[in-house]
C-alpha cells in the first residue's frame, strides 16, 4: 500500500510542476499580450480589440491549472485557529475531512463543468474580438482544472488516512505536527 502511495506521490510532483509551470506560462502570456497591445496601440495609434479581450479568457486557465497543486503544498487559503488547539490525531482528522469533502466538491464541480463547457460548446458561440475564440475554450478550463484539483485532494486524503491508520509514519507525521499531545 505504502509503495503505490509513494508511486502516487511521485507522479503527482511531476505533475504539481508542470501544471505551475503551465500557470506560470499562462500569466506570463497575459503579461505579454498586454505589453504588445501597450506597445502596438503607442507606436502604431491603433489598438486591436483582442489585447484586452483575450487576457480575461486565459486567465481561468491560470487558476484552474494552479488550485490543485496550491492544495497540495498547503498554500491555500485555510482556517488555521481549529488545528492550532487539536491534538495531532485531530489535526490529521480534521485534514482528512477536508480532503474528503474537496474531493467531493471538486467532483461534482467537475461534472457540472463539463456539462457547462458542453453546453457552449453546442451553442458555438465565439467571444466578440478579433481572434475567433469559442467560448467553451475558456469554459473547458473548469472540469479540467477540477479533475486535476480531485486528483490531488485524493492524494492528500490517502496521505493523511495511511497517517490515520498507522501505514505511514515518515515525513508525513513532521507535517502534521505542530506540537505534541
Amino acid at each position: 500500500m505504502t509503495r503505490l502511495l509513494d508511486l502516487y506521490e511521485r507522479f503527482n510532483n511531476v505533475l504539481a510542476a508542470v501544471l505551475m509551470w503551465a500557470a506560470a506560462a499562462i500569466i506570463c502570456l497575459i503579461f505579454l499580450i498586454f505589453v504588445v497591445g501597450a506597445a502596438t496601440r503607442y507606436i502604431t495609434g491603433i489598438g486591436y480589440d483582442w489585447s484586452l479581450d483575450l487576457p480575461p479568457m486565459l486567465v481561468p486557465w491560470a487558476v484552474f491549472l494552479a488550485i490543485g497543486p496550491l492544495l497540495r503544498q498547503k498554500r491555500h487559503i485555510s482556517m488555521d485557529m481549529l488545528p492550532a488547539f487539536a491534538g495531532r490525531r485531530m489535526r490529521v482528522a480534521i485534514e482528512v475531512a477536508g480532503f474528503a469533502i474537496s474531493l467531493v466538491v471538486a467532483i461534482i464541480f467537475a461534472v457540472n463543468g463539463a456539462e457547462v463547457t458542453q453546453i457552449f460548446r453546442d451553442f458555438g458561440q465565439l467571444a466578440e474580438m478579433e481572434i475567433h475564440w469559442p467560448l467553451w475554450w475558456t469554459y473547458v478550463s473548469l472540469p479540467v482544472g477540477f479533475v486535476l484539483f480531485a486528483n490531488f485532494a485524493l492524494e492528500g486524503l490517502l496521505k493523511d488516512l495511511a497517517i490515520a491508520v498507522g501505514l505511514r509514519a515518515d515525513q508525513v507525521i513532521a507535517e502534521h505536527a505542530h506540537a505534541d499531545d
